[in-house]
């Protein structure tokens, strides 16, 4: 719940999110599209979708069973849009992946009449009981915009042999959704969501043919507000205003198509089209561990390597991606075999935080194809419960004080269909420098998020010999003034490492440190000259298969007797360099 210290910042968010939604929806262009939306005459154009499909998957559908979400339903041959009125219980994102129609792309990879023809009874399903929008799953705006791109991708599979009468139909719907996108867009979620249904609208754009005085009135606007969206969330450094890194495929994903799209029909697309994806190409890299996984860093699960590297086929420089990304707030060090990534930036803003995790100053360590220091990630699926304990910052490789996250989320009452889970209050103030230095390269970073409550700064030092065998850090807390923090009184700091679930841990005898194995006959040793260490358990939420268990390395400390510590990894036996 939210806390009564944050209620004051929770109505001031709420002000600004109702002012903001009150202007958008009293825009003249809007009202505009609402007057002036018809039925498309015909489908121009087929784009590409880059999404991998599974054949076999077809089968399944045909049998009348769909796997969604981890949750596998069998119909019994039973229409799968009308489960909550034959009683059948489905989850929320169960039912998102139904509506949203993106396994649609299974039926068109098979490429038999059957699966053309059970794609069109599903059609035919879906608009006898959703057609008509309200308030819905299946009208949320980013499913709806999910959808008409499904249908545009994979026209083919439902215009082949279809009847007149359905193919009117479609086109219908196709023009419902259009007009509902344009008219909801005051109310979608800022960020992906909204992105993604300036994204349907451009390609909507492109891949269908209106009348002609509206096609000529209007042809320009979703390419022109298209370019407008991406240039205010994709910053210059190629992140996204989420500061979520797995963001960035899903959007690349339907950036590409479009863009061969415009070529295909000889219209020369948004600059700032263009410009996005050169700049997110190599941010994708940037972010991934050399195991292809994605840093786990503000809602990043298990990294999808198949959409990743569908993604990366299209990247034609292929060179080292930049270590730093200022805007996006992230520290990148590699050194031989091994590559760090560190947080050093605030918490995003308004609805783009829904998903942000307090996590300002935690890193991850890799070396060779093995990951050894981790955030726990996000579950991709999970209760309520479950992600506000992944959000907070004791699930990340960073210090926690007195048990209490760096970041303050709104996490329910009566304001949270407006607010969500985004921030309330977290680092306001986030300094960060980068040094090279003879034989490593060194970040030093500090943050305010534990000023306002606790009077403590946090300052962490990180550094990374060139041949990555050595990573150095200091901890370093003080009040303002750079004054010692003699007014904390207890154990009340615990600078936390959680080990990646592929590793093992072990403390050696007599010395306190801590041995870190891996497969790859790799030993990495943990030491630190304060602070009473202690090997404790942990849980991996960022796992394929839902949450796994693992370890994590605690330092525990009485600021107001010990406010630095220094601690270090270092790769004692069987490095190989490739």
């Amino acid at each position: 719940m939210t806390m009564i210290s944050d209620q004051p910042r929770a109505f001031g968010q709420l002000i600004a999110e109702g002012a903001s939604r009150t202007a958008r929806i009293f825009r003249p262009d809007l009202l505009l599209s609402s007057l002036t939306q018809s039925t498309p005459k015909e489908l121009v154009l087929v784009p590409q979708d880059l999404r991998t499909t599974d054949a076999l998957l077809a089968q399944e559908y045909y049998n009348g069973v769909y796997s969604f979400a981890e949750q596998r339903v069998d119909t019994g041959g039973k229409n799968p849009f009308r489960l909550e009125i034959e009683g059948i219980d489905t989850s929320i994102n169960w039912q998102n992946q139904l509506h949203s129609f993106r396994w649609l792309r299974h039926l068109s990879a098979s490429q038999n009449a059957i699966s053309n023809s059970h794609a069109q009874s599903l059609l035919r399903d879906w608009i006898a009981e959703w057609g008509k929008p309200r308030t819905s799953i299946a009208w949320q705006p980013e499913i709806a915009a999910q959808r008409l791109l499904s249908w545009l991708y994979h026209s083919v599979v439902i215009v082949d042999q279809v009847d007149i009468g359905l193919y009117k139909k479609f086109l219908k719907s196709i023009g419902v959704h259009i007009g509902y996108l344009n008219n909801n867009l005051a109310t979608t979620t800022d960020g992906l969501p909204k992105l993604q249904v300036r994204l349907a609208l451009a390609y909507a754009a492109l891949c269908v043919r209106m009348n002609r005085k509206l096609q000529s009135t209007s042809a320009r606007k979703p390419h022109e507000a298209l370019g407008k969206i991406l240039s205010q969330q994709i910053f210059a450094d190629g992140g996204h205003v989420s500061r979520c890194p797995s963001v960035l495929p899903e959007i690349m994903v339907d950036l590409l198509p479009l863009r061969q799209a415009y070529e295909r029909l000889g219209i020369a697309p948004p600059n700032e089209l263009l410009s996005a994806i050169d700049r997110m190409m190599p941010a994708i890299r940037y972010y991934r561990h050399r195991d292809g996984n994605f840093a786990r860093f503000n809602g990043v699960s298990y990294s999808r390597q198949d959409l990743i590297s569908t993604v990366l086929r299209y990247d034609d420089a292929m060179g080292e991606p930049t270590q730093e990304a200022t805007q996006s707030g992230y520290q990148r060090l590699t050194g031989g075999p091994t590559t760090v990534i560190i947080d050093v930036g605030k918490p995003p803003k308004g609805e783009n935080s829904n998903k942000a995790h307090a996590g300002c100053l935690s890193f991850e360590m890799s070396s060779l194809r093995t990951c050894f220091i981790t955030n726990c990630g996000a579950p991709e699926l999970g209760n309520d419960k479950l992600i506000a304990a992944s959000r907070s910052t004791a699930a990340h490789s960073t210090a926690v004080i007195h048990n209490t996250s760096s970041c303050r989320f709104h996490q329910g009452g009566i304001f949270k269909h407006f607010l969500g889970g985004r921030v309330l209050a977290g680092p306001s103030r986030v300094s960060c420098e980068r040094k090279v230095l003879n034989g490593y390269t060194q970040i030093i970073a500090r943050h305010d998020g534990y000023l306002r409550q606790f009077g403590v700064w946090h300052e962490r030092i990180i550094q990374l010999s060139d041949d990555g065998n050595l990573l150095f850090g200091r901890d370093r807390f003080f009040a303002n003034g750079g004054k010692s923090p003699k007014h904390m009184t207890r154990d009340d700091c615990a600078i936390r490492f959680h080990l990646h679930p592929s590793v093992s841990a072990n403390i050696v005898d007599n010395s306190g440190a801590i041995v870190i194995a891996a497969s790859e006959n790799q030993n990495w040793k943990f030491s630190c000259d304060g602070g009473n260490i202690a090997l404790e358990e942990s849980i991996f939420f960022a796992n394929p298969g839902g949450s796994a268990a693992t370890s994590q390395i605690v330092i525990n400390l009485n600021l107001a007797e010990l406010n630095e510590v220094n601690w270090r990894f270092e790769q004692t036996i069987g490095t190989r360099f490739q």
